[in-house]
């Protein structure tokens, strides 16, 4: 098969559900994280919105957690999200929610909507599971259309390449904005006495974007998957210890799973769990 037809082939992707699971719990505990103490009554209760959008929102994100009606549970988390983001946000003036690092959890939670999570890890599938045994038939496989973890994949894509052509400018590749960074958060306003700060602060800026525009392409291609998205957790990692990102380096984590193959990630789980892994057809 040609690279073109596998393109063509991509949002026919079908496999099994479990990643999209997983990813649906992981994305459920960030957003909770982010997001969920001003949607407690003790912050809403003088704002009927917001106490109505905590509300949906507990209530979606919990279903959605368990995996309770989880298209319903998923789409009402989303169109939360979405509430959340434009209306207390933009319209409202809500600052603290239009940050880029909230946008990827919104978009994440629309995309993951798209996907038939509930297959693995759920109530749904539970109930399936128990109703199957009660008729005396195998379960239904766990596997769907996953055309929504292709939909992740262009996301992320298009997050790494934008933010590398951003940060592609005399400004930052100079190391003065890593400098101005550093100095803000650890040293102060006067020039730090560190030998060859500038230098590293050089090696660190061009380092980054080329690491940023590796992330938006490489994982793309088998060969270059694993290693790529290896240095990309090393990359979050450092920066989640070293500047305040708050939930944004948990997500990145998270989303690289929509990169493998979900029926590669369900034999994995096999392998972990002991389980024999069976050919598919």
């Amino acid at each position: 098969m040609s690279a073109l037809d596998r393109l063509r082939a991509l949002p026919d992707l079908q496999g099994s559900t479990r990643s999209a699971a997983l990813l649906r719990i992981g994305l459920v505990v960030l957003i909770w994280t982010r997001l969920a103490w001003p949607m407690r009554p003790a912050q809403a209760l003088t704002d009927p919105e917001r106490l109505a959008m905590g509300l949906l929102f507990f209530g979606s994100t919990s279903a959605m957690l368990v995996g309770f009606h989880t298209r319903i549970a998923s789409a009402l988390t989303a169109v939360s999200m979405l509430l959340i983001y434009y209306w207390f946000g933009f319209y409202r003036g809500e600052e603290p929610w239009t940050h880029h690092h909230v946008y990827i959890l919104v978009i994440a939670s629309v995309l993951v909507a798209l996907t038939p999570s509930g297959g693995s890890y759920s109530l749904d599938r539970w109930r399936e599971v128990r109703a199957a045994e009660a008729e005396g038939r195998p379960p239904t496989p766990e596997r769907g259309w996953m055309w929504g973890l292709v939909l992740i994949r262009v996301q992320l894509s298009a997050l790494y390449f934008w933010t590398a052509f951003d940060k592609t400018d005399l400004a930052f590749l100079s190391g003065e904005r890593l400098e101005a960074v550093f100095m803000t958060i650890y040293l102060g306003s006067d020039p730090p006495a560190i030998p060859a700060f500038h230098a590293l602060c050089v090696i660190m800026a061009v380092s980054t974007v080329l690491l940023e525009y590796a992330l938006a392409f490489a994982p793309w291609f088998a060969r270059w998957r694993t290693p790529v998205l290896l240095a990309g957790v090393v990359f979050h990692a450092i920066i989640y210890y070293s500047l305040p990102v708050a939930t944004f380096t948990g997500t990145m984590w998270l989303l690289y799973l929509a990169w493998y193959p979900p029926d590669q990630v369900h034999d994995v789980l096999d392998r972990l769990q002991g389980a024999t892994i069976q050919p598919r057809g």
